[in-house]
């Protein structure tokens, strides 16, 4: 199974709703026995819950997040995941910084897919701006996971 680490700040807006999202997407394309992902913070309090709008949005799309509990990230994250993929280009070079012998396996969503921008932080604007990040991660995700197929033959 391929493991695959969503990072963000403090894991209580974007890597949550990214981490959940592909976990739905991946059981709805039947691939769940092929990947798996969870999420983490670079400056994350243990046991956090993912923010009222973040949990709002998710449930919206019929996703519940509510029992999310923000997590640290550490280097046991990377040896445990076999890509980690930022928020930012910010976050991936702050991880590589401290882990550079996993630096193969670090990149930001947007190195990852060779797109442009980075995937904005919503923490503390309205639910419009959960929402437009929610659908930005829903996009991003399907391109993922295609590229996760296409690697995979």
């Amino acid at each position: 199974m391929k493991k695959i680490l969503f990072v963000c700040t403090g894991n209580t807006c974007r890597s949550p709703m990214a981490e959940h999202l592909f976990n739905a997407k991946v059981i709805q394309k039947g691939l769940a026995k092929k990947y798996k992902a969870a999420s983490a913070g670079i400056s994350a309090f243990d046991g956090m819950p993912a923010t009222a709008q973040a949990q709002q949005v998710m449930k919206n799309k019929s996703i519940d997040i509510k029992a999310h509990s923000a997590k640290q990230f550490n280097e046991e994250d990377i040896k445990s995941n076999s890509s980690v993929l930022c928020m930012t280009g910010r976050h991936a070079q702050i991880i590589r910084k401290y882990y550079p012998e996993y630096a193969d396996k670090i990149f930001s969503v947007s190195e990852y897919l060779n797109q442009p921008y980075d995937i904005d932080d919503p923490y503390g604007l309205g639910i419009a701006e959960y929402e437009k990040t929610a659908s930005q991660l829903e996009n991003l995700i399907e391109e993922i996971i295609n590229k996760l197929e296409v690697e995979r033959c």
